[in-house]
């Protein structure tokens, strides 16, 4: 009887284990990465002195020259998203990865912060899942922040489809902290921020998730917010070099002592 050859079968054979093999590696790489950034998530800052600076970041600065901020700053909040206002859609920021890319080639601290229009704890959990995706493939060693505020028109009216829910304390609060749970959930730290007003009127801040970070706008010489508070936005009217925008948000980070002033 004459043999049937088969080396063309085991040859298919050898490459589908081999490919196989290939996969297998390739996802247990991509585990050991991901393991590897999350272990990696505390806060790197080092407060040798009372307070450490830094800017937040959006489409509206431009074109930033991270090689030269770099210099300035100790930490940077960068803005990777937004809903609208009116239609309630999300939107990427569109210098949200180049910043993100940018900020992490110069070593440069960063978390990264979501404009919210979320009316709602589904629309908080939406915007959260939005923001994870944007920072999955960088290196976000600072808290992910929920941006709650009310856009105002040209005459200092509050405007926009948060403003028109007319949400009561405890909806508000909810509605941060269902953003800040997925953030946790996720592996991250987590914050908010918002202006002295809202904090200390809009917001049951006793309520939040422990270990919120408490990140308060008040332009002023000094903090006047009696609270708990970790991050002051103390100017909107800044300079740096490497920020090609006219002004650019100006940040102190307080050291631990501080933060019960």
């Amino acid at each position: 009887m004459k043999r049937i050859r088969k080396t063309k079968s085991i040859k298919k054979d050898n490459l589908k284990y081999l490919i196989s093999a290939v996969a297998i590696l390739l996802a247990i790489t991509i585990l050991i990465t991901v393991i590897s950034l999350r272990t990696n998530r505390s806060i790197p800052l080092s407060f040798d002195a009372d307070k450490l600076s830094g800017i937040d970041i959006s489409s509206h600065n431009g074109e930033v020259e991270w090689d030269k901020v770099k210099d300035y700053i100790d930490f940077a909040f960068i803005r990777v998203g937004y809903r609208g206002y009116e239609g309630g859609t999300i939107n990427e920021d569109k210098n949200a990865k180049k910043n993100l890319r940018h900020a992490n080639k110069n070593k440069i601290p960063i978390g990264v912060y979501f404009y919210s229009q979320a009316t709602n704890e589904e629309e908080a959990i939406e915007e959260a899942e939005f923001t994870l995706n944007m920072v999955k493939l960088h290196d976000i060693s600072l808290p992910i922040v929920i941006d709650f505020e009310y856009p105002q028109d040209k005459d200092g009216n509050l405007i926009g489809r948060l403003h028109k829910a007319n949400l009561n304390n405890n909806e508000r609060t909810n509605i941060i902290n269902a953003f800040c749970k997925t953030i946790k959930d996720a592996g991250y730290k987590y914050g908010v921020y918002a202006s002295a007003d809202v904090f200390s009127n809009q917001l049951n801040t006793k309520y939040f998730l422990p270990n919120t970070l408490i990140w308060v706008a008040h332009y002023s010489e000094n903090l006047k917010y009696t609270r708990d508070v970790d991050i002051w936005q103390y100017s909107k009217t800044g300079k740096i070099d490497g920020v090609p925008s006219q002004y650019v948000d100006l940040n102190y980070w307080f050291s631990d002592k501080l933060k019960d002033k």
